[in-house]
């Protein structure tokens, strides 16, 4: 093909332009293609299921408490599966499990699920069998579990079936292996235990405990929103039936499996990122159409001259076409490359908690979408130069001199540049909104010091420490025993038993001494009802929480029979507003609800607030309970250090003591800390490359126009100079050009971006939308760059000696 060997004789020729393009386009092509594997592993990738459109998930929705995504009750369940509405409903709730009797004692996600859950979501094992209706009677507990523990804890010995996991207080007898895709299943869990035999019976008959997600398969012919009404209408004379008239009744909302599974948080971060990687490739195909604009434009003797020994305006157009599509080709070739390495850079830092990376690959759906990608780059960059240089080519003949096309070809690439522009700046005014929440967040009080402080995990097993809550438990010497260790401990300053960052969400129930009650279960009271921690002695100490009022526990206190608690100044405000809630009782009552008459606990201290979960969340009522007098068989020991290193010597003194015990890692609460604000950092770092990458094509385009529009008005320039302009003038000619390119740009990018600035809303922090410091920085960034770019090719202009110039042409 002549064309093609016409191609490869230019691109060697011009080796600058070729470089600068290919660079450019597999930069462009590589991080979409990246964006792409993630928007497609992430928010498309079909799931592991049958017929994934029929599934949904059920939460109630309570308006009493602001909240549209609760969990529900095993009642309540039933009521829904007997409803109609659902082809089939299951229900599941989360735990966790520390298991031994694999290869090495591990602390796992678990799925306790109703028997029906595999048939509902229309599951298969890739090995032995799932969960029956029989198991819900059988004499041993099955369990089925992930391809990832498999692999992970008896490498992937078909001979597991029939193996067994110990926990704490019970054994299972495995049963099934689930196939690898089935990993991506609502979060990582690890093992499927059945529902029936590890939630209390209690705790399956109160209507108060909502602590289960119900999972349903419509009918064929009903669609989501038919379906959610019926349900509610259903809701509601279940209500009415038992009574219950309130002016705002639970509702019921039916979310899709997929929206449910990716979550709306991680979904915006995808979607953003794929909206600012497509702007970044458009910005990309209009720096690489500059640059051959500029080329063409240098090209517009050898094009003419071809018009005029019969080259057809096709043909013209069909080389320059060509050439773009060598271009892109190369340019696509080193994308997946890029791609490659931008896709484990995004993997490695993407925030676990926040977005599941697992199911990103670069298979052939994602190597087909880069060959279309590759052919609308050709297209997009290289058309409009086609057209362009063909048109002038025939216009100007073989003239020498400025004519209409050239002017044309001018305008082409200002309004190219001008789009550049516009598109770094919104990626610019997103990046700097996300680094103001950035900023608002570290300085957010915390209300302790999480310097130096480590956490450890611990489980200890029943049948060796008795069972828990009852006088043979030995839970409370075990822990008082390691503390003691650890303390001993060469640079550990303090030592102490915490919960919040162990189980922080566990709201209570309680009763106070004027008549009061607090029920959890109750929607209006969970707004004010205090999560419970349990703390050791020092806890206090350990975390620098200041004492407001009172005091906190004592040695003795913690293991004394005398029951004692100690509040945060938000729970004395909600509750005793205007008094001190010193001397004050509460009662936590028996198992079954009622006030335990000689369970009266005394408040002694009010503590300082602080702020256990998502830094942005409003401060919660807390109530703090000495450990040691309701020990549980799992605890979190904090280690607070002289030095803030890592502790050494933990783990073998944990081995040391029970060699049974399982060993989980040493963890740091500033990382922990940190974890809260993971989504906003991982969106602000790709932003701030992007937006880096877009501003750097817009300034380096921005030059290369001034550059060449100054080369090709080199003649009337001079010729200015030669009847007696000042070079000043000149200077003014290029910073005039500069300014027609600059401000539409600057002006149509805050517009863009003061629409589109709801989207990134869920991820502000005490940051508006349409922010001024945001859109001023970003703004005088970008004239910055673009002063830096104007001067040289401005100095160039006034520097021209239009002798030389004039005498050369």
């Amino acid at each position: 093909m002549p064309e093609l060997r016409a191609a490869f004789r230019t691109a060697v020729r011009t080796p600058a332009l070729t470089i600068a393009a290919v660079t450019t386009l597999a930069l462009g092509i590589g991080t979409t293609l990246a964006v792409a594997a993630i928007v497609y592993g992430v928010l498309l990738r079909p799931l592991p299921v049958h017929d994934e459109s029929r599934l949904v998930v059920a939460y109630a929705t309570r308006p009493a408490m602001q909240d549209f995504s609760d969990p529900i009750s095993h009642p309540q369940f039933l009521d829904w599966k007997a409803s109609g509405v659902f082809d089939d409903l299951a229900v599941t709730r989360s735990r966790h499990f520390d298991i031994t009797g694999a290869s090495a004692a591990e602390r796992v996600d678990a799925e306790t699920v109703s028997t029906n859950f595999f048939d509902v979501i229309g599951a298969r094992a890739a090995l032995g069998r799932l969960l029956t209706s029989d198991d819900a009677d059988a004499v041993d507990i099955p369990a089925v579990i992930s391809d990832a523990f498999w692999r992970r804890q008896f490498a992937a010995d078909r001979a597991v079936l029939g193996r067994t996991l110990r926990t704490v207080d019970r054994t299972f007898i495995i049963v099934g292996v689930m196939p690898p895709a089935f990993d991506r299943w609502r979060g990582p869990a690890d093992v499927w235990v059945p529902l029936d035999r590890l939630v209390e019976p209690e705790v399956r008959a109160g209507r108060g405990y909502l602590v289960f997600n119900g999972i349903g398969r419509l009918p064929q012919d009903v669609t989501r929103d038919a379906a959610e009404a019926r349900l509610a209408t259903v809701q509601q004379e279940l209500g009415a039936a038992r009574g219950r008239r309130r002016r705002n009744p639970d509702g019921v909302r039916l979310v899709t499996l997929r929206d449910d599974i990716v979550g709306a948080t991680p979904a915006r971060i995808v979607m953003m990122l794929g909206a600012v990687a497509g702007l970044v490739w458009l910005v990309v195909c209009a720096n690489v159409a500059n640059l051959l604009m500029a080329s063409v434009a240098r090209r517009r003797g050898e094009l003419s001259v071809r018009a005029a020994i019969g080259a057809g305006r096709a043909r013209l157009m069909r080389q320059l076409l060509t050439e773009t599509a060598l271009l892109a080709a190369a340019g696509t070739a080193g994308g997946w490359f890029v791609a490659h390495v931008a896709v484990a850079a995004l993997s490695a830092y993407a925030p676990s908690g926040e977005l599941d990376m697992s199911g990103v690959v670069l298979d052939w759906r994602v190597a087909l979408f880069g060959g279309l990608l590759g052919a609308a780059t050709a297209m997009l960059c290289g058309l409009v130069p086609a057209w362009r240089a063909s048109r002038a080519a025939f216009e100007a003949g073989v003239a020498v001199g400025r004519t209409t096309a050239d002017r044309r070809l001018t305008r082409a690439t200002g309004l190219l540049m001008s789009g550049e522009i516009a598109v770094a700046m919104v990626v610019l005014i997103g990046a700097a909104l996300l680094a103001q929440t950035l900023i608002k967040l570290s300085r957010v009080e915390l209300g302790f010091d999480p310097g130096g402080v480590y956490s450890v995990p611990v489980s200890l097993n029943n049948e060796r420490y008795g069972a828990v809550f009852t006088p043979a438990s030995r839970h409370a010497e075990a822990y008082q025993e390691l503390t003691d260790r650890l303390r001993r401990l060469r640079g550990v300053e303090r030592v102490s038993l915490g919960g919040p960052f162990l189980r922080g969400d566990d709201r209570t129930s309680i009763d106070f001494d004027d008549g009061r009650r607090l029920m959890n279960g109750r929607p209006a009271d969970r707004l004010v009802a205090p999560r419970a921690h349990m703390v050791g002695a020092d806890y206090f100490q350990l975390m620098h929480i200041p004492v407001r009022e009172g005091r906190g526990f004592t040695e003795e206190e913690a293991g004394s029979a005398r029951r004692v608690a100690v509040v945060n100044e938000t729970m004395a405000r909600l509750h005793w507003p205007g008094g001190s809630p010193i001397g004050r009782r509460l009662n936590f009552g028996t198992p079954r609800g009622e006030i335990d008459p000689n369970g009266w606990t005394e408040i002694i201290g009010v503590m300082a607030d602080a702020r256990y979960g998502s830094l942005d969340a409003p401060m919660k009522p807390e109530l703090y309970r000495p450990i040691f007098q309701r020990p549980y068989y799992e605890a979190l020991f904090l280690i607070r250090t002289s030095d803030g290193r890592t502790p050494q010597g933990v783990m073998e003194v944990l081995k040391s003591f029970d060699p049974t015990m399982p060993v989980f890692p040493i963890e740091s609460l500033e990382d922990e800390i940190a974890e809260s604000t993971a989504a906003v950092r991982y969106s602000a770092l790709l932003l701030s490359c992007l937006a880096g990458f877009a501003v750097l094509l817009a300034l380096v385009g921005l030059y290369a126009l001034l550059a060449n529009d100054v080369a090709a008005r080199g003649r009337e320039l001079a010729i200015r100079l030669a009847v007696g302009a000042e070079p000043a003038l000149l200077v003014r000619i290029v910073l005039r050009r500069a300014t027609c390119v600059l401000v539409p740009g600057l002006a149509v990018g805050i517009v863009a971006a003061w629409i589109m600035g709801g989207a990134l809303e869920s991820l502000l922090f005490e940051t508006p939308p349409v922010s001024a410091t945001a859109f001023g920085v970003s703004g005088l960034l970008i004239v910055s760059g673009a002063l830096l770019a104007v001067c040289r090719p401005a100095h160039r202009a006034s520097r021209i000696d239009p002798v030389v110039l004039l005498r050369a042409d």
